[in-house]
Formats: C-alpha cells, structure tokens, sequence
C-alpha cells in the first residue's frame, strides 16, 4: 500500500512539474543553479549562496564558469544568526541613545565590532580562505564577490566582517536571476541624467540635516535636477523616475516605503515601487535609513526598497543596513559619486567599496558609521 501510494505521489509530482514548466519564464524549475546559470549572469567574480539550517550549514561556491564548490560553516547555526542578528540591533540602538553616557555608547560600538569578528570568523573568513582572496596590494583591484544570503544573515554585513572589505568587492544579490537580469541592463547609457529627491523636512519625522547638502552637491557637480520638500511629492516622484537613468533619494524610509512630502496619503511603498517598469534606469541611490532590510518577520524574502528599485528595473541599488549619521551619509554620497567618471554606473560597487574602505580607516574602531552601506546589482 505505501509502495503504490509512492508511486501516485511521484506521478502527481512530476505531472505538477510539467504543468509549472510549461509556463512562460518557469521552463527550468526547479532546477538548481548550475554550470548554465553562472555563465548567463554575466558576473566576473563567485556568488555565494550561504544555506543555515539545523542540519547543518554550509556556503555554496559558484564560480563565473559555472564550477560549483561548498565549504562547510560548523559555527553557523539559525540560532547563532538570530543571536547575533538582535546582538547588532540592540548595540545599534545604544550607539545613537542620547540618554546613555559616552561610556556606554563605546561598549556598544564594541558589540558591533564584535558581532562582526564573529561574523568573520564563522562566514566570511572560511569562505575568503577558501577562494583564495589573500591581502591586496595597494593599488591594485579587489577580486569581486556576491552574497546570496538567507534567513537572519541578510540583516547582518556581510561585506564589512572580518577582513571582507580589504579583499574583496562585495556586492548582493538576490536571485541569480535578479543578478542576470541586472548586469543584461547594466549597459551604460550615453549622458546619463540624475534625479535627487531630498526631504531636510518631513511631515512626522525627525529633520534631515545632511539631505539638502547631498542634493546641492549633485545639483552643482552633476546637474542633477532636484525635487526636494514640497515639490518630492508622490505624484511629481513618479512622474519624473522614467525620464532619468539615475536617482538619488535622500530622505526617511518607514521599511515599507519612502516617507516623501505626502507620504501620509499617497506613500511611496515598495509594493508599488516593484511595479513601476523603468527601462532608462542604471541606480537608485537610496540615501535612507534601513532601505536594505525588509521586516524580520519576512526574513527570507526580499521585501525592502532595494529589491523594489532592482524589480522596477535599477541594474544597481546603493542602500543601508540600518540609519547612517547626515554627515557620514554626505561623505558617503561625495565619494561615491565622484568615483563614476560621467556617471557611468558600471564601477558604483567599486565606488562604494572605497568610500566604505575610506571610512573604516578614519573610524577604524566605529563600524557602525561604515558597514550599513550596501551595493546590489552586477
């Protein structure tokens, strides 16, 4: 009887599979990455998919040419994650409490310099090792890098542990289709145009000192044209994303949304951010606390702004971990931007890398000030 009740169970499920791969889109499902998918994605460097589970973890090694590999992370556990992942949340609250004496506030930019020894020590050091990625001489290239991370580590920064971004060009990704996707629109557009939008003031919210200084600065350098306070309004937003191949948001974000001069009757969500279709666009450059995380409920799904600007059609998305002081932002923003030579977004991981590189060297002993910046895209 169990025998036969196998066999209908394996018709259905292979009866299921047919029906799925027959849709557009879905010809190859469920089939693992492999040698054909790599190769497609157009990337120069591995992606690593890191899987957690009780059973055991591991980082699955895919290399541009399609060669796969995995290295065994025994430290790594969902409950080790989720440990250090509310370790990083709490100390990141203490670090900006007003309330708490500088003493308590060093202890807890200790916990963030702590979490992300242990991070490099379980995650990426083993993975680093594993490919080979050793110091790098001044002046030359860092080798690049993807993550595909899942669960609680998506909330942790990768990029930013152990000795992650001194050899290596970290990059995300959240599908290797998402990755495909972008770098086949990763081409560089001849004069490209800016959009800035910028909130110094918003109905609700805390000011943002930095916000109209980061506009101006791309206004003059970039002739970005600019929409800020009572012009960054839901409709004049939307309006103007199709004409511009790059867009510069630097304002509040809510988790589920960008918080814009009438956010309180026409917010900007990601839901309908991921249905906008922009076919002119190269980066979104989302200068806002917290655009790269999406509620710890949805853990394992890309619910948050940056996947929402890579679905509306951005190749490559700058966004943060968690809230970024106005100054550091400026910096950031400076830096990055003065590193694409005619705004040519094809080098913004490299960019970022650097000025994030700039900023732990300054505040070697702060990561709370550099490790939230984050690149998604090829």
């Amino acid at each position: 009887m169990a025998a036969e009740q196998r066999r209908r169970l394996g018709q259905q499920w292979q009866s299921l599979l047919e029906e799925i791969r027959s849709l557009e889109a879905f010809a190859d499902f469920p089939r693992l990455p492999g040698e054909r998918d790599i190769p497609r994605s157009g990337v120069t460097g591995p992606v690593v998919a890191i899987c957690t589970s009780t059973y055991g973890s591991w980082a699955v090694l895919l290399g541009p040419d399609g060669a796969m590999d995995r290295v065994p992370l025994p430290e790594l556990t969902p409950a080790t994650a989720a440990e250090y992942t509310d370790r990083l949340n709490r100390a990141l609250k203490e670090v900006v409490d007003p309330q708490l004496r500088h003493e308590q506030r060093r202890a807890a930019e200790d916990s963030v310099s702590a979490v992300l020894e242990w991070l490099g020590l379980t995650v990426t050091g083993p993975v680093l090792a594993a490919l080979g990625y050793g110091p790098v001489a001044t002046g030359e290239p860092l080798p690049r890098l993807w993550w595909v991370p899942d669960g609680a580590l998506a909330q942790l920064p990768l990029h930013a542990a152990g000795q992650a971004l001194q050899r290596a060009c970290s990059s995300y990704a959240l599908t290797l289709d998402t990755l495909r996707r972008a770098s086949a629109n990763a081409a560089v557009s001849p004069e490209p145009r800016l959009l800035a939008v910028a909130m110094p003031e918003t109905p609700g919210a805390a000011p943002i000192e930095g916000a109209a200084a980061e506009a101006r600065h791309l206004a003059e350098q970039y002739g970005a044209r600019v929409l800020a306070g009572e012009q960054a309004t839901h409709d004049a937003v939307c309006t103007a994303l199709p004409d511009y191949e790059l867009v510069h948001f630097a304002c509040h974000s809510d988790g589920s949304g960008l918080l814009l001069q009438d956010h309180r009757t026409r917010p900007l969500t990601v839901f309908e951010i991921s249905r906008l279709e922009l076919p002119r666009a190269k980066l979104a450059y989302l200068s806002a606390c917290t655009t790269s995380l999406g509620p710890r409920h949805l853990a394992d799904e890309a619910v948050h702004l940056a996947a929402a600007f890579q679905q509306a059609g951005f190749p490559h998305v700058i966004g943060t971990l968690w809230p970024v002081e106005d100054a550091v932002a400026k910096s950031v923003c400076v830096d990055v931007y003065d590193a694409l030579p005619g705004l040519d977004t094809k080098s913004a991981a490299e960019a970022l890398n650097r000025a994030t590189r700039d900023l732990s060297e300054r505040y070697p002993d702060s990561p709370s000030l550099w490790a939230a910046f984050v690149h998604f895209g090829p």
